[in-house]
């Protein structure tokens, strides 16, 4: 369980790397070469628009290795020589003296951290109730590892970590950073004292500590490849059909060695023993890993379904859509929509996208009483910036005045927030 868990959660570069290091560790595994042909697997009529699903054995934007190279030297193709957050992690915990439990626990702690070190997803959706308590002394484990303050929610978790690792800090620091941290990126420091009964001096002396905290503890260490997105599905329109084909090729195929499996038969208790546990546990990776795709593949198919308009007509016409959404429509629970969305991405015939960016919730309401996605806004923003370039540059409040125009309720403080998401100037810096 905790095994197919991980793998979800896994973007398709580190999926590779756990395959490549499943097979080196598991003589019962072996390769299996692929058909040219690809297979049809799945055509669905969508409330007129077609949705086929196809498996595509070849894209012209990437060379995978031929049959006769192992899927380690695919993936040493595609990786950086500089260590990696999660590596330099894991690498760490393996020294750890820890049960097989508390270590499969700290993988998938790990592996479950962004390139800042935070949760990507929930603590209390990845474990059950009654394993947190060894889940808690697994990331009390994590904390101490280099680099200090990873495994945390926030910078502020962060922060506190290093504070309670580090030690020697003043009193009250502790404190201040878990309950009023705002008063301090504010420098309120009138407002701390009185809240805490600190004097003057001790608040200086709390500041001049923070500043020998590490705000950016993983800022040395690269996401463990290089810039390459490699996308898992092509989604593509042909009219009113939409297509989407799985890009399984990028996933090595595995099945147990025949010649492995006449082990089980033999005599020599020792090796009989060796031979069953070896197939059992190529079996269950087996299983997981096409656990994994049957599961991205219903995500992926539930996506389009509701977010039919933007992949036939592009940016602009996302709709709000929560995970919660797809776990009903699919059965599944949120916390694995969460964990199968984490770092996946689909080509589309408008770009590249993280599935990520298919969930908005509503937080716009129009006058015409239609509800907008955070996404769709911002793609409005964006155009009304462009279509305007050549004229005199607009405020953000003329902005949010064209909006209102439209039917769309957006403060200008909202429409600057929206901007900068967009790397987008403002009228001053655009003269």
């Amino acid at each position: 369980m905790l095994q197919t868990v991980k793998l979800m959660a896994l973007p398709l570069l580190d999926l590779q790397a756990a395959i490549s290091a499943e097979i080196e560790a598991n003589p019962a595994l072996e390769l299996v070469e692929r058909d040219d042909t690809p297979d049809n697997l799945q055509t669905k009529d969508l409330d007129g628009a077609d949705i086929n699903y196809l498996e595509e054995d070849s894209d012209p934007g990437y060379t995978h290795s031929n049959s006769d190279k192992s899927v380690s030297e695919f993936i040493e193709g595609t990786q950086t020589n500089k260590e990696s957050l999660i590596d330099h992690l894991i690498n760490q915990l393996r020294l750890c003296k820890l049960t097989e439990e508390e270590t499969l626990i700290g993988e998938l702690l790990i592996n479950n951290l962004d390139s800042n070190g935070f949760h990507i997803t929930k603590i209390d959706d990845l474990f059950l109730d009654s394993q947190m308590k060894i889940v808690n002394k697994v990331i009390d484990i994590i904390h101490q590892l280099d680099p200090i303050g990873v495994c945390v929610n926030d910078i502020y978790e962060s922060l506190i970590v290093q504070a309670k690792i580090l030690g020697r800090y003043p009193y009250g620091t502790i404190e201040i950073l878990s309950e009023s941290m705002d008063l301090i990126t504010k420098g309120k420091k009138k407002l701390i004292m009185e809240k805490y009964d600190l004097s003057i001096e001790d608040i200086e002396d709390i500041y001049d500590y923070l500043k020998t905290l590490n705000p950016h503890p993983t800022a040395e260490f690269t996401t463990g490849y290089s810039n390459y997105i490699i996308p898992e599905a092509h989604v593509t329109k042909e009219g009113k059909s939409i297509n989407v084909y799985l890009k399984e090729e990028n996933i090595p195929s595995l099945t147990i060695n025949k010649e492995f499996e006449e082990y089980k038969e033999t005599d020599n208790k020792d090796v009989n023993r060796f031979a069953k546990k070896s197939i059992n546990s190529a079996n269950s990776f087996i299983q997981a890993i096409n656990m994994r795709n049957s599961t991205l593949l219903k995500t992926i198919n539930s996506i389009v379904k509701n977010q039919k308009e933007f992949f036939l007509f592009g940016p602009g016409n996302i709709k709000p859509l929560t995970r919660k959404e797809i776990a009903l429509e699919t059965e599944l629970s949120e916390s694995t929509i969460s964990r199968i969305s984490s770092d996946k991405y689909i080509q589309t015939d408008w770009g590249i996208y993280n599935l990520k960016y298919f969930f908005s919730n509503a937080i716009v309401s129009s006058q015409s009483g239609r509800d907008h996605s955070k996404e769709s806004v911002k793609e409005i923003v964006k155009n009304i910036i462009i279509e305007n370039k050549s004229e005199k540059k607009l405020s953000d409040q003329q902005i949010s005045n064209i909006l209102k125009e439209r039917g769309i309720n957006l403060a200008r403080r909202t429409v600057s927030k929206y901007r900068k998401e967009l790397n987008l100037l403002s009228s001053y810096e655009r003269q």
